[in-house]
């Protein structure tokens, strides 16, 4: 399996694959004449043949029944069943590589979840005091905001971050007709 398909190109192609497997006839498979011209009784009898006669298992079972639908003249109700089967049975043989891409990809996904969040491990303490202040002092300007919070923060994040994240926050009050004093909410 080429490693640069997604679990969902990979199912894809067991799916396409079968389908094509599918649509063709049991008649052309076991090289014999189809029964459309024989009277129903004929065909009950030959089902019934099949039935009996036929390898009994999982998936042999399931297959019997497809043949039968497809004596009876049920084509494609006969080929819906045997696509379903063989998706299944194509999931089922490969079903290490798609737990290995499954796996991949939930890796990825929380490797991606992480990657999108800031690493600073000041970063849930400064969004709590910027949320806090702006929520006890809605008068305080982002700007002198964002200054304070370097003044407290220095050496520990810089001072482009804490700008980022001030505008990143969606605390932001409206504007309000005069800024006014204020002191940083400080966690306790």
């Amino acid at each position: 399996m080429e490693s640069d398909k997604s679990l969902d190109d990979f199912i894809n192609e067991i799916n396409y694959e079968s389908n094509k497997i599918s649509h063709v006839s049991f008649f052309d498979v076991f090289n014999i004449h189809d029964f459309s011209d024989k009277s129903i009784d004929y065909k009950y009898k030959m089902a019934k043949e099949v039935a009996e006669n036929f390898k009994r298992d999982e998936y042999g079972d399931l297959y019997t029944g497809a043949f039968i639908l497809e004596i009876l003249g049920f084509k494609e109700l006969s080929f819906n069943i045997r696509k379903f089967i063989d998706s299944n049975l194509g999931i089922l043989e490969h079903k290490d590589i798609l737990s290995a891409l499954a796996k991949n990809e939930v890796i990825s996904e929380s490797q991606r979840e992480r990657a999108s969040k800031p690493r600073n491990k000041y970063y849930d303490e400064v969004m709590s005091v910027i949320l806090d202040t702006w929520k006890k002092h809605p008068g305080a300007s982002q700007t002198r905001l964002h200054q304070a919070l370097v003044i407290h923060y220095d050496g520990k994040v810089s001072p482009n971050s804490l700008l980022k994240w001030v505008k990143s926050s969606g605390a932001k009050p409206p504007k309000p007709k005069k800024y006014t004093d204020f002191k940083l909410v400080l966690p306790q």
